[in-house]
């Protein structure tokens, strides 16, 4: 699962956990995974890039394997999207031109809707491109509020502050489409992200060392203990009280009014025009006034 995105031998109940807890991502190969794929593939043979007539062989095999893993993982939206946007950034240092990360984005989600254009409504799709914009459009907003001097203090608010910004450009959609909100998603995803890339490292790792049966004994040791963490500190998680909000439906008036709010109050952090504040509590006045209606029926 972690790997390849086989989740035929994942219980139930562990699968439900990892939704609860905002980390079902890990389990269905996404955009983290295209991503992990990818720094292997440049910490192992970087140096090309850097090497005017290796780069023209690296950028293009580059493209070529992080295609062939998006084939093997089952080519998700997810991972296509990641694999897209991946090769268009590729292709612009190949030619030495620098992509913007928005054109990138919206060049990737033109292509894949060329290819299906039904695609605009898969769950998967939309919360994908969704993440990616939190990520890059909120993620430095949020960083910025906070500045530890401690350089591992702030790893781990640049780690959750990602988290922050994919999870509040999703909460609307994600209580549409399945009314559920996992209210310790920052706490497991520290811990989750970082453990669980060790591990797709491992299970890397693991299909190299295959010759040598004892490595791979003592690698796969190691990648089933922290695995197994990982699924027991999801499983507690969820056990705790609070740990998820469910049957929180809105309907599509309430989301669109919800991401007018968010970018309205994202604009008054970043810009602090008294418009967007205004606009920010006229939309909180509405959905509070459209929830007494639908409770009390009014």
């Amino acid at each position: 699962a972690l790997l390849v995105g086989d989740d035929s031998l994942i219980s139930s109940d562990l699968m439900k956990a990892y939704s609860a807890s905002g980390t079902l991502h890990v389990l269905s190969v996404s955009g983290m995974h295209v991503g992990v794929i990818y720094l292997l593939i440049a910490f192992l043979f970087g140096k090309a890039e850097r090497n005017k007539f290796l780069k023209h062989l690296y950028y293009p095999s580059v493209i070529v394997l992080i295609w062939l893993y998006a084939i093997l993982s089952g080519s998700s939206a997810s991972v296509i999207r990641s694999a897209t946007m991946l090769s268009i950034v590729l292709m612009g240092k190949w030619i030495n031109s620098r992509s913007h990360i928005y054109n990138s984005l919206a060049l990737s989600m033109f292509i894949i809707l060329c290819y299906d254009p039904f695609l605009i409504t898969d769950n998967g799709f939309i919360l994908s491109y969704l993440a990616v914009y939190g990520i890059v459009y909120m993620q430095p907003l949020v960083l910025q509020m906070y500045s530890p001097e401690n350089k591992w203090v702030y790893k781990l608010w640049e780690l959750t502050s990602v988290s922050i910004a994919a999870q509040a450009l999703t909460a609307p959609v994600s209580l549409l489409f399945f009314g559920q909100f996992p209210n310790y998603f920052i706490l497991a995803n520290m811990i989750v992200i970082p453990i669980s890339t060790i591990a797709i490292y491992l299970t890397i790792l693991q299909v190299v060392v295959v010759p040598w049966d004892q490595i791979e004994y003592w690698v796969a040791f190691v990648n089933g203990k922290a695995i197994s963490f990982v699924n027991e500190f999801v499983i507690q998680l969820t056990k705790v009280p609070g740990a998820v909000t469910n049957d929180v439906y809105i309907d599509v008036f309430q989301c669109i009014v919800a991401y007018i709010m968010i970018f309205s109050f994202t604009d008054w952090i970043e810009k602090r025009r008294y418009t967007s504040l205004v606009s920010t509590l006229i939309c909180f006045v509405v959905l509070l006034a459209k929830s007494v209606v639908i409770n009390f029926g009014f």
